[in-house]
């Protein structure tokens, strides 16, 4: 899913995804020439409760 729908999947702000991606935190993958992409499983992870 783009950044922009991960983002409303998780109830956050692009540049929170964004972030999360540039820590490490997220994986993310290129699609295209300016197009990042990330799988629904990873963000699930990432949201896993405490």
């Amino acid at each position: 899913m783009t950044l922009q729908e991960a983002a409303v999947y998780i109830a956050a702000s692009v540049k929170t995804v964004r972030r999360r991606v540039a820590s490490g935190e997220l994986p993310a993958y290129v699609c295209g020439k300016r197009g990042l992409r990330v799988l629904r499983e990873d963000l699930d992870n990432l949201m896993r409760p405490v």
